[in-house]
């Protein structure tokens, strides 16, 4: 049947409502990344208070131009692995995802919490959130975060907000989660030995590469457990090079979530923006490769 006026207004209102809903523009299989939009990060915060006008410490007497630089692109980039900081999660793509496959109310089931990269996220967008991970220090922050914002829960503001944050340290091979427990999953998993998330022995990057996959395997077969049937997981991924070999990692990740029986759903990119490597022109063209602009994520469902 031909729609009336009546029918054409409404599906105009459902669509300015749900336009609104994702902050004045319908998400597409592209999401850009705001650099402007970012979590409350502890570890940043300790580094900060450590750096004084007169050294870095009690082991430092003096800064160094040295220093400085590294102190300005920790704080600048939030990405000095030397200093404690690591790759940080898209909050604004991460709010997209959470609004288009969840509702107020649901569980997000987070395999590697890291530190506060979808936490606050989710209890801000109240989603109850539980999240696992391995390293001592990046749980120590977690905790201490989860703190302060249910304590925000006391203001009048924001007492309406009743989600829950459920917090547990530990391999992510065996999460203490009861089965189909959660609603969604939203997750970016390690890269491999590129990045220092702690000296816990059980952490997967200290295995070859081979090994590192089986094990992010069993994760993925964890994840399925503790989510329900119906349920969708966006893991969050990027390739990356490694002692001169291109490692395709959103495709072995693929790999990972099938083989723990999730079947793939979609597929979105995001978008992080002007890469540092397109500065050196001439890399690009001696080296033949790309600056890499992207991450990919991935959508599977729980059949």
């Amino acid at each position: 049947m031909p729609k009336n006026l009546d029918d054409v207004g409404d599906s105009r209102e459902r669509r300015e409502k749900i336009i609104r809903l994702f902050g004045g523009e319908l998400p597409e299989s592209i999401l850009r990344y705001s650099l402007a939009d970012k979590a409350t990060d502890l570890l940043v915060e300790e580094q900060g208070r450590n750096y004084t006008d007169t050294g870095w410490g009690k082991d430092k007497q003096l800064v160094t131009s040295e220093d400085v630089r590294d102190y300005d692109m920790f704080m600048l980039s939030g990405a000095g692995a030397r200093w404690g900081a690591l790759s940080r999660f898209p909050q604004n793509v991460g709010r997209i995802l959470l609004r288009l496959y969840t509702d107020a109310g649901m569980t997000v089931v987070d395999p590697f919490a890291g530190h506060n990269s979808r936490m606050e996220l989710c209890w801000r967008e109240r989603r109850n959130y539980i999240g696992c991970d391995l390293s001592k220090k990046f749980m120590k922050a977690n905790f201490e975060l989860r703190d302060r914002l249910l304590k925000e829960q006391d203001d009048m503001m924001f007492r309406l907000n009743n989600a829950t944050i459920d917090l547990h340290e530990c391999d992510s091979q065996h999460m203490p989660v009861k089965n189909n427990a959660g609603d969604f999953t939203i997750t970016s998993p390690p890269y491999w030995c590129l990045e220092d998330y702690g000296d816990e022995m059980q952490q997967l990057g200290k295995n070859d590469y081979p090994t590192f996959l089986h094990k992010l395997t069993n994760v993925c077969k964890e994840n399925f457990r503790c989510l329900k049937s119906g349920s969708f997981a966006v893991w969050c991924v990027n390739d990356f090079r490694f002692d001169g070999r291109f490692y395709n990692y959103h495709g072995d990740m693929i790999r990972c979530l099938r083989d723990a029986g999730f079947k793939q759903h979609d597929i979105a990119i995001t978008d992080l923006g002007t890469s540092m490597r397109a500065s050196f022109a001439s890399q690009v063209l001696s080296q033949k490769i790309l600056p890499k602009r992207h991450e990919y994520a991935l959508i599977f469902v729980k059949p």
